[in-house]
């Protein structure tokens, strides 16, 4: 009886740790959306738009939003600027995000610290808006002066939706063929529930069964 009883201990701790396993695997990606689009923002200055990258927690500390960040969700955009003209140049970019319900995200890049000079490009950059976690970022739209260059966002066919795919982990930044920093735009893989399941199925019962047995020769 004391061996049954182990078994069943047993079986129910295996069990608990597969639920734990499992629970976070529902947020085990962020969504990456490519976009590999440019638009010049100036005489000089293209800006090179790499993708947008939907995480459940801010990428960068330059943000706006109000109240708890886990009732956010932050569309990134990866981007850099090439100065394709004659003159040393600051990049900056004025931009919005708009989601689902047709609301506008403004956000704008103040300029690189140091000018991009011709023929140049800058570093990798990151630029975050917050929006509620129940909505669903749709269109990315850059401001210059009077003129909108609208974007659209059209999310890999794997996706679900945000809400329920994205996550807090960062995303490695790996370098172009030209030399440019760009993000990867294939999303991180997270572990699949499916990996734990068979094996803790496999152990708890051959230890059950070997709970079992011994009971069996106990009483013999």
């Amino acid at each position: 009886m004391r061996y049954l009883t182990v078994s069943i201990f047993t079986m129910l701790f295996i069990a608990t740790i597969l639920i734990v396993s499992i629970t976070p695997m529902v947020v085990a990606e962020d969504i990456t959306i490519p976009l590999g689009v440019t638009d010049r923002l100036s005489n000089n200055i293209v800006g090179h738009l790499t993708q947008v990258i939907i995480s459940t927690e801010p990428r960068t500390s330059d943000y706006n939003f109000v109240g708890d960040p886990k009732n956010y969700l932050w569309p990134t955009l990866v981007y850099y600027y090439e100065n394709v003209g004659n003159q040393t140049e600051k990049g900056r970019i004025e931009l919005k995000f708009i989601d689902d319900h047709g609301d506008e995200y403004p956000v704008s890049d103040p300029g690189t610290m140091a000018g991009v000079k011709p023929g140049g490009k800058s570093e990798d950059r990151l630029i975050a808006v917050a929006i509620p976690k129940d909505r669903k970022v749709v269109k990315l739209v850059v401001i210059l002066g009077s003129e909108e260059i609208s974007h659209d966002l059209n999310y890999p066919s794997t996706a679900a939706t945000p809400a329920a795919s994205v996550s807090a982990s960062a995303q490695a930044i790996s370098p172009s063929p030209s030399g440019q920093q760009t993000s990867s735009s294939t999303p991180s893989s997270g572990l699949c529930a499916g990996s734990w399941v068979l094996p803790l199925l496999i152990g708890g019962t051959i230890i059950a069964s070997a709970g079992v047995r011994r009971g069996r020769n106990g009483k013999n």
